[in-house]
């Protein structure tokens, strides 16, 4: 399906320094309606001095763009192609000219030109759901676009992983494109975000792979001298404050090859001779005193100075993120490995001081601004959501809830949420939605219905399943049942029984995880977890309330799944110890196996109360003497 978002911009002048790039001399002529947005057609002011045959027209240009073959993934690039200017437009822009000026002229309106007004430049960011720049990605900026041409946006990452998840975010509506608009020539400072600012930060930095936290100091320090070669307005303070959300929000990688670390120094020396003093005992034992220095591996403490053997190999580990073994026979410590980042992941974050800036500028100096998301082309945005939820995009994703310890043999549990297809399985095979345990297992058939199993491998045939496909794009509530006293699997729909199936043998439990997805494509939300087997009214009852209080008799596990941000998913049950989950297999960021959470879209506001006229307002809104005949003929007109 063709997509076509409309610029609605009334032009001025324009300048060119292009020859085909034409200066307008545009007097509006007429507005329609067209794709749910008004468009202002164009004469020529020389038009009067023209054969009709030579008559130029112009209107307010479009993103004319496919979505399905348009926004896609090159390599590191995400690629937009679009053009604006539209056939279709064009016919209805000749049709309404005609009706305009005067049925005669239309003879000659195959040889008028008609095209969208030229834009002298473009910039399109890549924006968040809070409408701010995301880190990875460059802008694009096109200038000089006029005409019937196509033009393509290549949006730069630092790998194929994000470009192709930032891909995904953007047709599934996570992320949008924002759109900035300069009609006139730029004037002024050149732009700070351009591609040659972009890249002459990172090249500075070589060619290494990785860096450590404790580099901060030394790593800022050379970046602030760089970037304020490209503005000095730059503060020190806001490029250290974005370091530190890096540090919190990408993968860590433990690692025990440091030849690929930015401009490591001698850690071995470092740990062995900068920060403590040693101490032998007579018994052989070994005492370490921390030194006061000012290096950024020193170890810290508040209440001592005298630490053993292993609290000091804890602190190393706690404080900066090494592994370390003490070497009996030579006296020193080996480091075995340290946790690091990429270097591209923080260089990603750090470049937003440019972005960000440059994102400002345009945002208060720009003809026109245009945001353009999933729902200017589909009615069906899988990433977003009137209700807090995450989103699975890719069969890799999960969500992992642990230490779920809980004995069920003698109290039974009720697993409830609320799930929403986006597709089916692909092929023949069902696809995991819940594993409980190594215990229990859910999963969504091929042609959409949802089966409730005991997991054996002895037997294939202990399970319930619903006798009926459930929507897809649609949310529907489930309930996973397990009785003791009937010795049931029971499912429940939307609070209905549909089936159940009596258990012959005894699950065994093989961890104390709940995975959730993994293969599942769409949302869930709202997930509960009873120690008990609920009935059939008290399912329907507590489908229908959104927000429990968490103190619900035999409720020990509640994810609303409202947090919308970062790894944690909370439990806010309160009958006991909560049961953080996280996206993922644990809190380090992973793109390959982090869903995402949903974009909330505003519920739009009700519409207002009809109006309903009564005799007083009917009264009120006379302005004019009227006669007029109310209640029926015997009345007296009023």
């Amino acid at each position: 399906m063709q997509s076509i978002i409309l610029i609605n911009i009334f032009l001025v002048a324009l300048t060119s320094i292009q020859a085909d790039y034409q200066i307008p001399d545009e007097i509006p002529l007429i507005t329609i309606i067209y794709a749910q947005r008004n468009i202002t057609i164009y004469t020529s002011a020389s038009n009067p001095s023209r054969e009709p045959k030579e008559w130029l027209f112009w209107y307010d240009p479009l993103i004319v763009f496919d979505s399905a073959k348009d926004i896609y993934q090159y390599n590191e690039q995400i690629r937009f192609q679009f053009s604006i200017s539209s056939k279709d437009f064009d016919q209805i822009a000749r049709k309404t000219i005609i009706s305009k000026m005067h049925p005669d002229v239309e003879q000659f309106a195959l040889f008028w030109i008609i095209e969208p007004l030229p834009i002298d430049t473009l910039t399109i960011y890549i924006v968040d759901q809070t409408l701010f720049p995301i880190p990875a990605v460059y802008p694009c900026t096109k200038t000089k676009l006029s005409g019937l041409l196509t033009f393509e946006c290549q949006f730069l990452t630092s790998s194929m992983m994000i470009a192709n998840s930032l891909t995904q975010q953007i047709l599934c509506g996570k992320f949008q494109f924002q759109l900035e608009y300069y009609i006139k020539p730029l004037t002024g400072p050149p732009p700070l975000a351009t591609i040659f600012n972009l890249h002459s930060l990172r090249s500075y930095f070589g060619l290494q792979k990785y860096i450590h936290q404790r580099q901060e100091k030394k790593f800022m320090e050379q970046y602030f001298i760089q970037s304020q070669s490209i503005d000095d307005t730059i503060k020190e303070i806001d490029l250290e404050n974005l370091f530190d959300v890096a540090i919190n929000t990408t993968t860590r990688y433990e690692i025990n090859n440091f030849n690929d670390i930015w401009s490591l120094e001698d850690l071995d020396r470092i740990i062995n001779h900068e920060l403590f003093y040693v101490r032998y005992q007579r018994n052989n034992e070994i005492y370490f005193y921390l030194k006061n220095t000012d290096s950024p591996w020193a170890l810290k403490s508040s209440d001592k100075q005298r630490f053993s053997l292993e609290e000091i190999q804890q602190m190393f580990f706690d404080q900066d993120q090494l592994t370390v073994e003490w070497l009996t026979n030579e006296n020193r410590w080996k480091v075995k490995s340290l946790t690091v980042h990429l270097l591209s992941d923080i260089l990603d974050h750090l470049q937003l001081i440019l972005i960000d800036k440059q994102y400002k500028i345009d945002q208060s100096s720009a003809t026109y601004h245009r945001l353009i998301d999933c729902s200017d082309w589909s009615t069906t945005c899988t990433c977003q959501s009137e209700l807090p939820a995450i989103v699975f995009t890719s069969n890799t994703q999960f969500l992992r809830i642990p230490n779920i310890d809980f004995d069920f043999s003698s109290t039974g549990f009720t697993i409830e949420l609320w799930i929403r297809p986006d597709s089916l399985p692909n092929g023949i095979n069902s696809v995991q939605l819940i594993n409980f345990r190594g215990e229990y297992r859910v999963t969504y058939q091929p042609k959409g219905e949802i089966t409730f199993s005991l997991i054996d491998s002895t037997q294939s045939n202990l399970y319930t399943t619903s006798l009926q496909a459930i929507p897809l794009n649609q949310w529907t509530f489930l309930s996973f049942v397990y009785s003791v006293v009937d010795k049931q699997l029971q499912l429940y729909v939307n609070g209905e029984f549909v089936s159940s199936i009596i258990l012959s043998i005894k699950s065994k439990k093989l961890t104390d995880d709940i995975i959730i997805g993994q293969q599942f494509l769409g949302a869930v939300r709202d997930l509960r977890l009873w120690a008990c087997a609920r009935n059939p009214d008290e399912i329907r009852f507590n489908m229908k309330i959104h927000s429990l209080l968490g103190n619900e008799t035999c409720l020990v596990g509640l994810w609303p799944m409202a947090d919308a941000i970062g790894q944690y998913i909370l439990d806010l049950s309160l009958n006991g110890v909560p049961h953080p989950g996280t996206l993922g297999f644990d809190d380090n960021p992973n793109l390959y196996t982090n869903p995402i959470w949903a974009h909330i879209v505003p519920t739009p506001p009700p519409p207002p109360e009809p109006r309903i006229y009564t005799w007083q307002i009917f009264r009120a809104n006379i302005t004019l003497p009227i006669t007029a005949r109310w209640g029926t003929i015997f009345d007296v007109a009023v």
